[in-house]
């Protein structure tokens, strides 16, 4: 079962450059039969499959991987579960330096004077892993050397100096088949805790204002908000180390919001009910919870990790729950005032009526949906330096329904819906464009188109849609 689903795993992640050494060593383990690492090689293959861009820790495990091979080295494989821990934490500070001495060592062939630079590799990673954790004021992550099997090291990460206090998701270590086609779960190692807003004050600010909020009503929601902030890594590194900045931004989109819901003649009431699809770790869903008008707030995101440090962290008046790639929400029919999707729809390709009418079906009479999407004005701004764009030119090789070149970029866009997905994922595999004309047409025939927003979130425009009040 084990070597079907790994080699589902290889062909679902055919385009990537490591799979003809993972080919190669699961064909020694055939036929050696040693299925030892089979599971690790799964959870390589698995989080190959959702992170495609750590070319170096690819490499670097590849390398390390050779020499488990060739001499079972306890403190390799020590070594191997580090850089897997630092990498499903981009944390890879000290990974070139790593990567150059693992070369040196398998050019130089197996002369076991070589290894007396393994401990020192080692060293380097238990220090990164400290310096990973001390910036949150926790304790290192250790991994304990032991006897037990590699699939039970693998799967049981010590913690024997991480404080009493540490928080964890709640995500166990199985992922079945059909759900990691479906949905995401991230791994459970503990959170690393940041403070308040307040104590970010002062930061680099990239987001705009633009009048919005005045000096006083942003010390205001600072002083309401007394619940901590999720690590970069927690919120998919947007706005790397600027804290406060990723801050403002979910407070400056709750502002648009609530201006925009006036300007229709509508506001939110206390008692009303929103939900935030696709919310992540609460990035505007916070301020709903905390800065709203004793609103009951609904957060639901398609990866577990987000919605966890949500559960954790957040107000206990958010109700958030994992979804999935189906169009289906645990919600009564016509009981939401308001549903938001910041970078939901600019994702959902197949199935994306279905999750219209689903929408649909929460809200209530006269309730609004505000989305952001690719227009064709995204599409003609689209340049070097623009996320999508550099994603795109990534992603190239993979996507198969158009030849994606920097010229094709800089043409009009090609179709009024145009998908550009590429098949190294089940999920969370597209960026999707719609023409405002495909939108005022398609998605009007569900709800009452109120306003088309050019770029008014970021690089992404805006849609405020009303279900029909009959």
């Amino acid at each position: 079962m084990l070597i079907r689903k790994i080699r589902t795993l290889l062909e679902l992640l055919k385009n990537l450059s490591r799979l003809p050494e993972i080919e190669r060593k699961l064909a020694f383990l055939v036929e050696n039969s040693d299925f030892s690492v089979l599971p690790r090689i799964e959870k390589d293959l698995a989080f190959m499959k959702l992170n495609i861009d750590y070319e170096l820790p690819r490499e670097i495990d590849k390398k390390l991987t050779a020499w488990l091979e060739i001499n079972d080295l306890t403190l390799l494989r020590e070594i191997d579960r580090k850089l897997t821990h630092t990498a499903e934490n981009s944390d890879l500070a000290l990974s070139h330096e790593i990567n150059r001495k693992l070369t040196y060592l398998l050019e130089h062939g197996t002369n076991h004077d070589d290894l007396a630079l393994l401990p020192e590799i080692n060293q380097k990673l238990t220090d990164l892993l400290k310096r990973s954790r001390n910036r949150s004021g926790g304790a290192a992550i250790r991994f304990s050397r032991s006897n037990k099997s590699d699939a039970e090291s693998d799967s049981s990460i010590a913690t024997e100096s991480e404080p009493a206090d540490s928080i964890r998701p709640l995500i166990s270590g199985h992922l079945p088949e059909f759900l990691s086609s479906i949905a995401f779960k991230g791994n459970n190692l503990p959170y690393e805790e940041l403070g308040t807003v307040n104590q970010y004050r002062g930061g680099e600010v990239h987001s705009e204002i633009n009048g919005l909020l005045s000096d006083q009503d942003i010390e205001e929601c600072v002083r309401r908000d007394i619940f901590p902030l999720p690590a970069t890594i927690d919120r998919e590194n947007y706005h790397g180390d600027r804290h406060f900045d990723w801050w403002l931004s979910g407070l400056i989109d709750f502002y648009k919001i609530k201006a925009k819901l006036e300007d229709s003649g509508a506001q939110l009431s206390s008692g009303d009910a929103i939900l935030d699809l696709g919310c992540a770790s609460g990035r505007v869903l916070r301020h709903f919870a905390i800065q709203g008008n004793d609103l009951e707030c609904w957060g639901a995101d398609i990866n577990l990790r987000n919605v966890e440090w949500a559960r954790l962290f957040l107000p206990k008046n958010i109700k958030v729950f994992h979804n999935t790639i189906l169009p289906q929400l645990p919600i009564e029919d016509n009981s939401l005032a308001l549903v938001t999707a910041f970078s939901v729809f600019t994702h959902i390709d197949d199935m994306e009526f279905a999750w219209l009418a689903e929408i649909r079906r929460i809200l209530k009479p006269g309730g609004f949906f505000y989305v952001t999407i690719h227009s064709q004005k995204t599409w003609e701004s689209m340049k070097a330096g623009v996320p999508v764009y550099d994603a795109l030119i990534t992603m190239r090789d993979s996507i198969h329904d158009y030849n994606v070149t920097a010229a094709f970029l800089s043409s009009p866009m090609p179709d009024e819906k145009t998908v550009l997905s590429w098949d190294t994922a089940d999920s969370y595999n597209s960026n999707v464009f719609h023409h405002t004309g495909y939108i005022e047409r398609e998605w009007g025939r569900l709800f009452d188109i109120v306003e088309i927003m050019p770029r008014f979130s970021g690089y992404q425009d805006v849609v405020l849609l009303r279900k029909p009040m009959i």
